[in-house]
């Protein structure tokens, strides 16, 4: 089986962390780098917490600090939620540091996908800053994304809401940086993020979350 090589850009957050351990022993997926950013709470603390899940699942791959706060608006947290450290509650090891690699979040991104032979798929379950980043620096990485996959927006009652109104967490936080990539995605699939709240989709429901994919599958 051929894997699929993924990067991940993550704000854990214990629900986030749900996400990434699933990712990273799913037989399909190649787990090439991890990007921790702020959102949930504090970079510091995002950055932490992703080094010290790696260090409870015994897994390897490189990780490396994302951006401290957003484009242009005020940063905000989730610390009401997920505690103040993102995963209080949780007993984890210390931080594997062996796992973190130098250099800008971006550039990165870029060596990764650059060097390798398969187009690579993007996954931003946190808030879309360092994506944003990437694709304003290296456009010409483009043909050599396979997907992006989205965790952001939220209904409003009957109405899906777009990432240039009130969504919640990964674009709410950051809808400029959404706005900065998004007309320009080749192929990408956008999660709602209440799809993760609730035990089933009507059908109504979800023929809305297609409508507001847009040109998205």
């Amino acid at each position: 089986m051929n894997k699929k090589p993924l990067i991940i850009s993550t704000d854990p957050g214990i629900d986030d962390a749900v996400c990434l351990t699933i990712a990273l022993f799913a037989k399909e997926l190649d787990v090439k780098l991890i990007v921790p950013t702020w959102g949930n709470v504090s970079l510091e603390k995002t950055l932490n917490n992703t080094l010290r899940l790696q260090a409870f699942l015994g897994t390897k791959v490189p990780v490396v600090a994302g951006a401290k706060l957003p484009l242009v608006k005020e940063a905000i947290d989730a610390s009401e939620v997920h505690g103040a450290s993102g995963m209080d509650g949780f007993d984890f090891p210390e931080a594997d540091q062996s796992l973190l690699v130098e250099g800008l979040a971006a550039t990165k991104i870029h060596e990764v996908v650059s060097q390798s032979p398969e187009k690579v798929t993007l996954m931003q379950i946190g808030p879309a800053t360092d994506f944003a980043l990437y694709f304003r620096q290296y456009p010409e990485d483009l043909d050599k994304i396979d997907r992006l996959y989205i965790m952001g927006g939220a209904w409003a009652g009957a109405t899906t809401v777009l990432t240039t109104n009130i969504t919640f967490p990964g674009t709410r936080k950051q809808p400029r940086s959404s706005l900065t990539w998004a007309p320009r995605a080749w192929t990408s699939t956008w999660l709602l993020w209440k799809s993760a709240t609730r035990p089933s989709l009507t059908r109504p429901a979800l023929k809305k979350s297609r409508l507001w994919a847009g040109s998205g599958k």
